[in-house]
């Protein structure tokens, strides 16, 4: 799962057990993945409440340099609080006065909303 806020990407996805043979995935656990630890940062100050004693993990030979590892039902409540707290009409107005107009991301996000306006004509 992809999720977008004014502040972060994040891609979400079942962890593996590391600890079974064949590493089969693990049905409680999620990990969170950004390509900018300042994403995950972002992600568990907004909730601290539930995230807070997590550390960042650095991957850089990995397809997502950053991760913090979480339990689904902790994650779950954390999706619910970022539902909860949307308090803009407009997405990416939110994200360009979250971060600064011309920032990266905000960039990255405009020619998000654009390709995927293709599949919508």
């Amino acid at each position: 799962m992809w999720s977008f806020s004014p502040t972060y990407f994040i891609s979400v996805v079942a962890a593996r057990d590391l600890d079974a043979p064949g590493h089969p995935i693990d049905p409680t656990r999620l990990v969170v993945r950004a390509r900018r630890r300042e994403h995950l940062e972002a992600l568990i100050k907004a909730n601290a409440d539930l995230l807070g004693s997590l550390v960042v993990m650095a991957t850089p030979d990995r397809d997502y340099a950053f991760r913090i590892v979480v339990m689904k039902e902790i994650f779950a409540e954390v999706a619910r609080h970022q539902v909860m707290g949307i308090n803009y009409d407009n997405f990416k107005s939110a994200a360009a006065a979250a971060n600064g107009h011309g920032n990266s991301y905000v960039a990255a996000l405009h020619r998000v909303w654009s390709v995927m306006l293709g599949i919508q004509k």
